[in-house]
């Protein structure tokens, strides 16, 4: 999974004419304020990686399980002990909790049951349910009828190659080569369990497949949506219906439920259509199957902001003033529909921070009339707040042979040793203003903030 991205998270719909009421999903006061993540090397602010956006900490709740059981993706800042991500009751607030509590740190995250032990009071007596037994003889029926699959088996153990591991999914099949694992989520499944069946069958070459008996647009379980947000918002239903037409056309059919993004800033609707198992795009290295492509659609609405934007902002001097007006007015309110402020007026924004970003993307000087990309660089030594984010964008473009070409007064290299031991040493003056780290993050996506904003362990370097 693409853990990196979800930790830029956007996506809210806002009031842009007043300040963010809400910055994060993070509960109020967390118990761990701070997590090392392990692949930037970086300390980062718990309720910053949580962020702000739904879809995106539910995935990254799924990535975070999945890591635990080779190399976590953070821990404890205190006690470098591995956290994992939960929801509070109501599953509206997130935070970090310890995988292991033994007293060595002074954040403590448990009160109550541990995991298994939580396990073993919801499942301790009690027996598969009819509910759950009909749904497998639907699919079963479903896939006999489909002479797409082969192989097709309820409650088979599925062993792992190297003989050590296994699952025993509801239904097995195979189609076109790939084995698929139908599971039928009728109850409230552990994310743990989801994350190490999404591993295991990922490890082994196959398909996890998950099947619901009903999939509401209002309030759902929690489980449902830690499904539903990692399989691009796609859900699907087996109903009567559904299995009637299976076997009449001798093709597995499903309901499919799907979110599609809204660009008007109004409450999402879930769509709904039955459609045939032939029909889906299946991607097994990213444990997923849909029917309509949720992300790829919202990147595609996403990379036209970023479009317009570039290219107002490197016209916007030249523009005629109605002009300028009425283009900011329009990317005031795109942004604002994905919880991104902005001035008013472009004016009243710190135009050195975009000014430079755009100019180290393009390998040109924008806005400035500069007449060399060197004049750049060194205008931004001296923007002291934005420079980490300057740097980032010299390192993510590569303009490293363009500087050193036009660096031939040595001049730039004096400023890189200053700057480097002032970072070195915690210079507060050199700290990355946030401000516009939303806008940032939505306009550069391929900048890796948490480099920026992160605090290095002692053992690191912040070169």
């Amino acid at each position: 999974m693409e853990s990196r991205k979800v930790s830029q998270r956007l996506g809210r719909v806002a009031d842009f004419s007043e300040p963010n009421s809400v910055r994060s999903l993070a509960v109020e006061d967390p118990k761990i304020g701070e997590v090392l993540d392990t692949d930037a090397g970086v300390y980062l602010n718990s309720v910053d990686v949580i962020g702000i956006d739904r879809s995106a900490v539910l995935q990254l709740r799924m990535a975070v399980s999945e890591r635990l059981r080779s190399k976590p993706l953070y821990r404890c800042a205190m006690c470098h002990t591995p956290v994992h991500l939960i929801a509070t009751l109501d599953a509206q607030r997130f935070h970090f909790r310890h995988l292991v509590e033994d007293g060595r740190c002074k954040a403590k995250t448990r009160d109550g049951l541990t995991y298994a032990q939580m396990a073993a009071r919801k499942y301790q007596g009690l027996q598969e349910s009819e509910p759950h037994k009909r749904m497998k003889r639907w699919l079963q029926a479903c896939l006999a009828a489909d002479e797409t699959f082969c192989d097709v088996a309820t409650e088979k153990t599925w062993r792992s190659v190297d003989g050590e591991n296994w699952r025993r999914p509801d239904v097995r099949a195979v189609r076109a080569g790939l084995p698929i694992a139908f599971e039928i989520q009728l109850s409230t499944t552990f994310l743990k369990v989801i994350a190490e069946r999404r591993s295991f069958y990922l490890a082994e070459g196959g398909l996890l497949f998950w099947v619901f008996a009903q999939f509401d647009d209002g309030p759902r379980r929690l489980t449902q949506d830690d499904v539903f947000f990692n399989n691009n918002q796609n859900a699907f239903v087996i109903t009567p219906e559904t299995v009637r037409l299976s076997v009449e056309c001798n093709a597995l059919h499903l309901e499919c439920v799907w979110a599609e993004p809204r660009t008007d800033g109004q409450a999402q609707v879930l769509k709904r259509k039955v459609i045939a198992f032939a029909d889906l795009t299946l991607e097994p290295h990213r444990q997923r199957a849909y029917y309509y492509d949720y992300d790829g659609q919202k990147e595609a609405l996403d990379a036209g902001v970023r479009r317009s934007f570039e290219s107002f902002w490197v016209e916007k001097d030249r523009l005629p003033t109605e002009e300028r007006e009425a283009r900011w007015r329009q990317l005031r309110q795109e942004l604002g529909r994905r919880g991104i402020e902005v001035p008013r007026y472009p004016g009243l924004f710190p135009e050195s921070l975009l000014n430079g970003l755009y100019s180290a993307k393009l390998g040109r000087s924008v806005n400035w009339g500069y007449s060399s990309f060197i004049q750049v660089a060194h205008r931004m030594a001296s923007e002291q707040k934005y420079l980490k984010y300057f740097r980032e964008a010299l390192l993510v473009y590569d303009r490293s042979a363009l500087i050193r070409q036009e660096d031939k007064s040595r001049l730039w290299q004096a400023k890189v040793a200053l700057y480097k031991r002032a970072l070195e040493q915690g210079d507060p003056a050199y700290d990355a203003d946030r401000t516009h780290e939303r806008l940032v993050a939505f306009l550069f996506p391929e900048l890796k903030l948490q480099r920026i904003f992160g605090r290095a362990p002692a053992s690191s370097s912040t070169a």
